[in-house]
């Protein structure tokens, strides 16, 4: 191969990894199925965002997330 090749491959190579992954990656998440779950209720029974946050270690944005 040229040294031009090899630079495109290694240049092509180098893009893929660079690339955004558009499913999955990120972290996983702080509360389980179950506490999504209870979240869920007690928001809809009329409970705090914030006394939720504070009560699972979460921010608000977070339990905003799982408004009914």
């Amino acid at each position: 191969m040229t040294p031009a090749t090899d630079r495109q491959r290694d240049w092509a190579r180098n893009q893929d990894a660079m690339q955004p992954r558009r499913y999955g990656g990120g972290q996983p998440s702080k509360l389980t199925p179950a506490q999504r779950d209870e979240i869920r209720q007690r928001l809809a029974d009329g409970e705090s965002i914030r006394d939720l946050a504070q009560e699972f270690g979460v921010h608000t944005s977070t339990i905003r997330q799982y408004r009914p």
